[in-house]
Parts: C-alpha cells; sequence; structure tokens
C-alpha cells in the first residue's frame, strides 16, 4: 500500500493521508465504511443525558461517553446520529449466554470474524481464533466506549473519534 492515498466518492476528494491516518481518523462516514476489512459497522443513535451523564443510544445498545468525550461532540441538538463500531472494538463472551444470537462464523486463521444478531440488528466482531461459536449460540457482547467513531448523519461528517 502507499505511503499516502486519497479517497474519492463519486468525484469529489474525501480525505488524503496515510492508509493508518484514514482507518484511525476517517473525516467521514464514507472513508469510515471504505477502509478497513471487515468494515465499519453503522447504527442510528440519539444522544441521551440522564443526571448529568451522556451516552449514545440504540435499541441494541447503550454506549456512555466521557464528559470529556461528550464535551467535544459539543450540542448535537436533534441532529441524526450514526455510530461506528470497528469488528476488532466488538468483544465477544461466549462463556456469559445472553442478549445476542451467532448468526454467522467465518474462521478466517488468525482471526474469526463472527456476526451476531441483538435484536433485529446484525454485527460483525473479531474474535480470537480459540473462541469456538456455533451459529445459534447465545453471546454476550459489549462494545469499548473509548473505541467508537460518531457522524452526523445527514453530512455524514466525522464528530468523534478514538483519540479525540
Amino acid at each position: 500500500m502507499a505511503d499516502r492515498i486519497a479517497v474519492l466518492h463519486e468525484g469529489k476528494l474525501q480525505q488524503v493521508g496515510a492508509p493508518e491516518e484514514l482507518y484511525l481518523s476517517p473525516d467521514n462516514l464514507f472513508v469510515a465504511g471504505f477502509m478497513g476489512t471487515p468494515p465499519m459497522n453503522f447504527l442510528e443513535v440519539s444522544l441521551e443525558t440522564t443526571g448529568g451523564a451522556c451516552f449514545l443510544h440504540h435499541e441494541c445498545l447503550r454506549v456512555p461517553l466521557s464528559p470529556d468525550r461528550a464535551h467535544r461532540i459539543g450540542q448535537v441538538g436533534n441532529r441524526r446520529l450514526v455510530l461506528g463500531l470497528r469488528p476488532e472494538d466488538i468483544k465477544v463472551e461466549p462463556e456469559q449466554p445472553s442478549e445476542a444470537e451467532v448468526y454467522v462464523v467465518e474462521p478466517l486463521g488468525r482471526e474469526t470474524l463472527v456476526t451476531i444478531k441483538v435484536r433485529e440488528t446484525m454485527l460483525k466482531a473479531l474474535a480470537p481464533p480459540e473462541v469456538r461459536l456455533r451459529p445459534g449460540d447465545r453471546v454476550r457482547w459489549h462494545v469499548l466506549p473509548d473505541r467508537v467513531y460518531l457522524f452526523d448523519s445527514t453530512s455524514g461528517e466525522a464528530l468523534l473519534v478514538p483519540g479525540w
């Protein structure tokens, strides 16, 4: 791969930078979905504030935001938001049966791509190869809150990426 790449979409330049920069800090939804295999999971979420704490809410998960990260996204008002989750940042725990059902298991050698179904939402997660799962297994799962991405769904603009 090149030292620097340019990502174009519909004839418009989206972002230029080192591959790892585009992967870790995409400027928008298109770049976030384009960079990486398997691609990033996207969920429409709302911003919820309860008792001074801030959360990103979807029917299948609730992600707490640190005060610093909540401050960084500012007052989003009633903007439509999209949460981005890289498959490596979703942790699947087979020893703890719970709300998610294993839908597909794809052994890839040094890792296993697991598609889980939470209610009606499908998410792709990467697990170590020694994790033994089969379709239909029930598992617990969680995301790493400091590894979430957040985008404005109308403009596609990145509002929050890990490290910001």
